[in-house]
């Protein structure tokens, strides 16, 4: 492409670039149509080489460094020599190139060329040495190299190049090593492998070009600049300060911190990254690559741009979010002297765009556009101090700012022909992958190529064929019509659609028509008058007796009520028969039930009771005093205790009942700050409890039990499939549900069959030793939060996961335990639901995005009770199916490849604690009443697998714990109450001024007590150690103080591995000390002599690449 611009400078036409766009100033004459088009085909590249002398023009020149025996490196090098040290034996950061040569093998031409290399570029005779703690490079005048010549077999040939490739020794110069293989007399295979530390992409390929022109016994130019000069000069005070000037803009970029990129993982990210990888190919035709030109063209883009918009879109729809960062190489060669220089020079720029979904594709390019000249403009800063000036959080397993790549080449490949020889490049295939995800695009005559680079250890390969065919998808819709809006444009093909809709939603089962579960229950008094209706302790009653006391009660109310008021009748009971009867009383008054607890503040059952405008209130002559607030604010005459003498009355009442009618009304957390009534109808109950027969075998005389508190929408799970099918329902005593113990005993005295338990006591439940227990248990069924529990033995009973919302009549989907796969399932739909994956404009997902979880079918609620805003915000009709109404869960989910649905959490601040979900808001809702606090906070926290509620306040007095404990008991339940307060004398924010969430102290730590002293000799000695290579005062280091919070780097915890382990005669890798990254760890290992160092140095050397992700921040680059 370099002939365009002899041609141009020839006619004496002269390009310039205005506000990145390309202007034409030539002769009268000389602009034919065809110059024109000419120079519209190479649009491209003429704005990128003047981009690039623009850069190379704005540096001052590098001057050359004196000899002497170590030189500086530069900060590539730095990145590179610091991962060394996690481990010497990898290759990953080699960089191998392989030739097919067809032809007779001149060795000694071979021979000399490769040494006139060596001679030529000083980086191929480079070794490093850490020197004082510093590490340095050195250049040799000779070094000892050699071809190495092998012979094997053509089906031998790929091990005998993957056994080439083997781990340098940064000490021993030289760090290339040349072979080639013969597989016959005239077919081989030239290998030059090459460590990344003096090498880049670039520079692979000036090295062949080089070799090349030895070869012919051509000669080159001097050099006038070595890569010991560019080190030192980019070392140097004065570049650092220009570089430096950089630093606000970068600042400015990531002034809000990004989201994390969710991509649809096949497996789960796993804490240390290996670093496996494959890759999958794919082109589109020329034609197609024209029009995306013509794009280009039209935006004054470049095709980098074009498919970087594109890459966008697709990562926006595969991750759901409209905040994409994305890392790309550059040739870090601003310079005009470097440009035939084997060296390390590339720097990684992290470009980060939005494509919110409202935007065309067109205004879209055009800010990606915008965006990636002023990063391109800014690219000499250099990506690892951008990770230390944002101080991003290091991960494990991930990468940071980024964890996917996007690499654009466009130059020609380079003309391979030596006398004598035929030569054919051979794509290196790489079993690496540094990312997640990396997208190489390569731009040539025959149109655009491109390779998904993907890590083996989180996608499986139909995966990321998929990923190619949505970026398809993506390209055909921008060719068809880029003013098309981001959201609009589909990437699901047909087929897919059909899974989504049908095959993972095949749940139509046709169950007998009925009126209600009332009906059913007095079905069974009819069949079954004298079986077991009830037990409670010693007490038991049969269908006949419970269906007497309800008509009693049921007539009381008939008498009383108002005919044409709001049918919901309130329940305030604690656990009993009475509760039971009293339930079935008032569906036979065609009523909706509203259920209250004792154990609730008197306060929030008035306003439940006053926001459901319950007609009466049926309790317990005993629970008088206990709410007497609640109770003494109700009219007497709305108040009936059913413990009381009551008329004889046993005939049924002639009320008709429809599947349409509401059944009871549960209230849930709310985000206003007072709580939500979900009004659920009798059809979601009657689908519910035919499918738990279906799928239990409900028989009359099964026995069950009801633990759940009458309060929550799991009573109605227990109580109803029990009393609709004849079965025993078996009240568990208050004292025992929150006790495994005695809960296990209690479902063995009762011959208990069919339970149900909260996720908190479930999981004791199944660690139990069950061998010796006479159980007459068959299912547990488990729902209320997230269950951990991986089963290791075999149970006696079946074990399912369910999950559903109170808006959803309780049950949504099942997953039966143990479930194998790598992620946390609830299930597939049960009969007559249907579960959809939508994204914010209700787009169907594809199969491993995550999008919010949305149900409908025959069990959607009707709404929430007084609150029509909320209802039409969450309630809405089915976007696929007109007939049915779909309700917006707020849970985050998404489809895996089986048909099940991995939970992921909640969209909003909703939390689920010991099975509750609760708003957060409402807590820091009720906290903003108390005189004292000026600002709260609550946060969710998990510890050891259990999750715990957390407050921080900002208070004009200090406020005991104590106090505000019980100021929140006043009004919020006892599962709302925070485990922990801290108070604090402001809260952190972001620099954007929002909460900084990840600032917030741990929980047992206040601001007053964060400091702890060295309490032995160890740790003394280890302050003293971290004081001087810190450079901080003794007395501010703290044995739980983080190295590098303090300012540790890559450079300095090389330097504490040498003195710790000279001191105390230890043998600490590197990789073990960025784990161990407080003093109380380091002691501790010390202490403990050197068995733990050793176990701790064989699970590291089994996690061999954890030393390269968890400095990853030191390495951003890639093969360029």
């Amino acid at each position: 492409m370099k002939a365009i611009i002899t041609k141009l400078r020839k006619l004496n036409v002269n390009l310039t670039l205005v506000d990145g766009k390309l202007k034409i100033n030539a002769p009268q004459g000389v602009l034919t149509n065809d110059l024109v088009q000419e120079i519209k085909e190479n649009k491209e590249y003429l704005i990128n080489y003047l981009e690039d002398v623009a850069r190379k023009n704005s540096f001052v020149k590098i001057d050359k460094v004196e000899n002497k025996e170590y030189y500086r490196l530069s900060s590539a090098q730095r990145r590179l020599y610091f991962l060394y040290q996690f481990d010497s034996t990898s290759t990953v950061y080699n960089l191998p190139q392989t030739v097919r040569l067809t032809g007779t093998i001149d060795k000694e031409r071979f021979n000399n060329a490769f040494q006139q290399l060596l001679q030529r570029h000083e980086c191929l005779r480079t070794s490093f040495e850490l020197i004082n703690n510093e590490p340095l490079q050195k250049v040799h005048d000779k070094v000892n190299f050699g071809i190495e010549y092998l012979e094997c077999s053509e089906s031998e040939l790929q091990l005998t190049t993957e056994k080439f490739i083997r781990p340098f020794d940064l000490q021993s110069a030289p760090l290339v090593r040349v072979g080639i293989v013969s597989t016959t007399q005239e077919e081989h295979l030239l290998i030059v492998d090459i460590h990344h530390i003096v090498t880049d992409g670039v520079s692979q390929a000036v090295l062949i070009q080089d070799f090349m022109t030895f070869y012919n016994n051509e000669t080159l130019p001097p050099i006038a600049l070595t890569y010991k000069d560019y080190a030192e000069w980019q070392q140097s005070e004065k570049q650092q300060e220009e570089i430096a000037k950089q630093r606000d803009f970068w600042k400015e970029q990531f002034a809000s911190e990004p989201a994390l990129l969710e991509l649809p993982l096949d497996h789960k990210r796993p804490p240390v990254r290996k670093h496996g990888g494959s890759a999958v190919d794919f082109e589109i035709s020329k034609a197609d690559a024209g029009r995306l030109q013509t794009i280009a063209d039209q935006e004054g883009a470049t095709m980098f741009m074009v498919v970087l918009a594109i890459y966008n879109i697709l990562l926006a729809k595969l991750c759901n979010q409209e905040d994409i960062v994305i890392g790309t190489p550059v040739a870090g060669r601003q310079h005009a002297d470097l440009e035939n220089l084997i060296g390390m020079f590339v720097n990684t720029v992290a470009l980060r765009n939005y494509p919110v979904s409202s935007q065309s594709f067109k205004d879209f390019l055009i800010s990606v556009k915008e965006n990636t000249h002023q990063c391109f403009a800014h690219q000499t800063y250099q990506y690892e101090e951008l990770i230390d000036d944002l101080q991003v959080t290091r991960d494990t397993s991930r990468n940071p700012l980024f964890d996917v790549m996007f690499v654009f080449q466009n130059f020609s490949q380079t003309e391979l022909e030596i006398p004598g020889l035929t030569l054919e490049p051979q794509a290196w295939k790489s079993q690496t992958s540094k990312f997640d995800i990396t997208l190489s695009t390569q731009e040539s005559e025959q149109g655009l190529s491109f390779s998904f680079e993907y890590s083996t250890e989180l996608f499986e390969s139909d995966t990321v064929e998929r990923f190619v065919t949505y970026f398809k998808q993506i390209i055909s819709a921008v060719i068809e019509d880029m003013d098309i809006r981001i959201s609009d444009i589909d990437i699901l093909t047909t087929s897919e659609k059909q899974q989504l809709l049908q095959e993972f939603n095949d749940t139509k089962a046709d169950y007998p028509i009925e009126k209600g579960v009332i009906s059913m229950f007095e079905r069974q008094v009819e069949t079954n008058p004298e079986g077991i209706a009830v037990q409670y302790g010693e007490n038991h009653v049969s269908y006949r007796q419970l269906n007497h006391k309800a008509n009693q009660i049921a007539h009381q109310i008939h008498e009383i009520w108002d005919k044409n008021g709001v049918k919901r009748i309130a329940l305030l009971f604690g656990p009993s028969v009475e509760l039971i009867a009293s339930m079935l009383a008032v569906l036979k008054t065609g009523c909706a039930y509203v259920p209250l607890s004792p154990d609730e503040a008197d306060a929030r059952n008035i306003l439940k009771f006053s926001d459901c405008e319950a007609q009466l209130l049926l309790t317990h002559e005993e629970l008088k005093s206990h709410q007497s607030d609640f109770l003494s604010g109700i009219e007497k005459e709305k108040v009936v205790y059913v413990n009381q003498e009551i008329p004889e009355a046993s005939q049924e009442i002639a009320v008709e009942v429809n599947p349409e009618d509401p059944i009871y009304v549960i209230y849930t957390s709310g985000t206003t700050g007072k709580p939500k009534g979900v009004e659920v109808m009798n059809q979601g109950i009657l689908n519910m409890v035919y499918h738990f027969k279906h799928k239990f075998d409900v028989v009359e005389g099964t026995r069950l039990s009801q633990v759940a508190n009458i309060i929550f929408d799991a009573s109605a799970f227990e109580i109803w499939p029990a009393l609709a099918f004849g079965g025993v329902l078996n009240i568990a005593p208050a004292e025992i549900r929150f006790d495994p113990a005695l809960m296990k005993s209690w479902l063995a005295d009762n011959s208990i069959e069919i339970t149900y338990q909260p996720t908190a006591i479930a999981e004791y439940l199944l660690k139990a030793s069950w061998e010796d227990s006479n159980v007459s248990l068959r299912v547990m069924n488990i729902a209320g939060d997230r269950l951990n529990y991986k089963s290791e033995k075999d149970l006696p009973f079946a074990v399912f996961n369910l999950y559903g919302p109170t808006e959803d009549s309780i049950w949504t989907t099942s997953c039966a335990y143990p479930y194998s796969g790598d992620h946390y399932s609830i299930g597939m739909p049960i009969a007559n639901k249907r579960i959809l994956i939508l994204g914010k404009n209700n787009e169907l997902l594809p199969v491993g995005v995550a999008g919010e979880i949305c149900v409908s079918g025959a069990g959607v609620a009707k709404g929430y009770v007084n609150n029509l805003d909320l209802t039409h915000e969450k309630f809405g009709v089915d976007p696929f199916n007109s007939q049915w109404r779909m309700y917006r869960t707020g849970d985050w989910g998404r489809w895996l490849k089986n048909g099940h649905i991995e939970f992921l959490g909640r969209i909003d601040r909703q939390v689920k604690i010991r099975g509750y979900r609760i708003e957060l808001g409402e807590i820091e809702r009720q906290l903003a009443v108390h005189p004292s606090i000026n600002e709260s906070v609550v946060i969710d926290i998990d510890k050891s697998g259990s999750k715990y509620l957390v407050v921080y306040y900002v208070a004009n007095e200090t406020l005991d714990a104590k106090v505000l404990r019980e100021y929140l008991s006043n009004a919020l339940p006892d599962y709302m109450i925070p485990s922990s307060f801290v108070q604090m004398e402001e809260l952190p924010l972001t620099a954007n001024g929002k909460l900084n969430r990840r600032a917030l102290p741990e929980p047992e730590i206040t601001t007053s007590d964060t400091y702890q002293a060295a309490s032995n000799d160890v740790e003394a000695k280890l302050v003293e150690i971290w004081s001087e290579i810190l450079g901080l005062d003794a007395d501010k280091i703290g044995v739980n103080s983080n190295f590098f919070e303090l300012g540790g780097h890559s450079i300095r915890i090389i330097e504490l591995k040498n003195k710790v382990n000279e001191h105390f005669n230890s043998d600490f890798s590197v990789a073990a000390m960025f784990r161990l990254t407080t003093i109380s760890k380091i002691a501790d290992h010390i202490i403990n002599g050197d068995t733990g160092v050793k176990e701790m140095a064989e699970k590291l050397d089994e996690d061999l690449m954890e030393a390269e992700d968890n400095l990853s921040i030191f390495n951003q680059m890639d093969d360029y």
